[in-house]
């Protein structure tokens, strides 16, 4: 699906266009383990190989080995929709993705200050996290309830300093999946004020195109 493809290429590039910020990560971030688990997860979620299933174990052994990590377990939470998303039947699509669903709120939840200081892969933790789960609650269909979920964490990073102060190739991937979950919840006024709030950034890719679009 083209809007899938657009979010793991975002993903991929992300680290070099947020050099501005001071690179302080924690430890377990830079192990093998977790920069494997994370190179694997860009791989399955952009349909690229691997399997989902395995996936999920990675990122379970890390999650167990530390709780309180969100990213950890925003990053298990996808896993277990990636799981739902290939899965043949109709059960087992949704008793993975509403784990995987419930894992990624429960992920946000677990954000504390010490997260808007930590980084991965060049960015803030906290903003990885929302912007993950934001992302993942809107392209699930309807039926699972987290639209607005969606849509109300896209808000709230769409209006963080943080976020604003980031190069603009760092911030069209969000502003794009932020416009169409805006169109989703009938946020239609919203939904054009971010198209108009892109496109005065001045930069030019294929986040921005696609948004223009959008309507």
């Amino acid at each position: 699906m083209k809007t899938h493809s657009l979010s793991i290429h975002a993903l991929i590039l992300i680290a070099v266009a947020l050099s501005c910020f001071n690179p302080i990560n924690a430890a377990d971030y830079d192990s093998e383990e977790f920069q494997l688990a994370y190179q694997q997860y860009l791989a399955v979620s952009g349909d690229e190989g691997g399997s989902a299933k395995k996936l999920a174990q990675q990122w379970q052994d890390i999650y167990t080995d530390d709780v309180n990590d969100p990213l950890a377990l925003v990053l298990l939470g996808s896993s277990h929709t990636l799981m739902g998303r290939d899965a043949l039947m109709p059960w087992s699509k949704m008793n993975h993705t509403e784990k995987g669903l419930d894992e990624m709120s429960l992920a946000v939840r677990l954000l504390q200050d010490q997260h808007k200081t930590q980084l991965f892969e060049q960015m803030p933790v906290y903003l990885h996290v929302k912007t993950t789960a934001a992302i993942t609650f809107s392209q699930v269909p309807e039926f699972f309830g987290r639209h607005e979920d969606g849509y109300y964490l896209f808000e709230d990073v769409l209006s963080d300093p943080v976020f604003l102060a980031m190069p603009a190739q760092a911030q069209t991937y969000v502003y794009y999946y932020a416009i169409a979950a805006a169109l989703q919840v009938d946020k239609s006024e919203q939904a054009a004020q971010w198209q108009i709030d892109l496109a005065a950034k001045g930069f030019s890719d294929e986040y921005t195109a696609a948004a223009a679009e959008l309507e």
